[in-house]
């Protein structure tokens, strides 16, 4: 199992922590990638042709406590995210630019 942080617009800054399996982990975080954005998400679940409310309903599902998680395996910049993509033209966080 992976856990994901979810960066978003929130003005409060609480950012989620979830869970995912490892095959769904490599859908969003490809090629040992752990910088993602939910647009080419979006477009890679098209792409595999899978259902994007079901994939999305399960990528959401299995929020942790961010007390209790162990590792942070990746971030997925999600709509207000602030982050510039040509900041992470690798998508992984130890190259970024």
């Amino acid at each position: 199992m992976k856990n994901f942080m979810v960066i978003d617009g929130a003005v409060n800054s609480t950012f989620d922590v979830f869970c995912v399996d490892e095959e769904m982990f490599e859908i969003v975080f490809p090629n040992e990638t752990d910088v993602a954005f939910l647009d080419e998400v979006s477009d890679r679940v098209k792409m595999l042709e899978l259902d994007d409310v079901n994939f999305f309903n399960s990528l959401y599902s299995a929020k942790i406590d961010k007390k209790t998680l162990n590792g942070l395996h990746g971030i997925l910049h999600s709509t207000g995210s602030h982050a510039n993509k040509k900041h992470y033209p690798t998508r992984k966080e130890s190259e970024t630019e």
